[in-house]
């Protein structure tokens, strides 16, 4: 999605500053929702120092962050279905 945004190979951008970005409002509900969970992954990730999460973990921890770091964003669609 970036590189169609933005024409750059490789560029990968905070959400915070994505979701100031001329495009993000343009982009399909379930791909908001995609970037958000991706960067709840990468959070968690750095935080606990893993390199996965499971299924079960996503959802736990998007409950408990959404508020907290993503302003409140519902997703369209479960946790479940967002991630295939």
């Amino acid at each position: 999605m970036t590189y169609k945004a933005s024409r750059c190979p490789g560029l990968e951008a905070p959400l915070r500053l994505i979701r100031r970005a001329h495009f993000y409002r343009s982009l399909a509900p379930r791909h908001r929702d995609a970037l958000h969970l991706h960067d709840l992954v990468g959070w968690c990730c750095r935080r606990d120092g893993h390199t996965f999460l499971l299924e079960r973990d996503v959802e736990r921890n998007w409950a408990y962050m959404r508020d907290k770091a993503y302003a409140g964003h519902r997703l369209a669609e479960p946790v479940r279905d967002v991630l295939g």
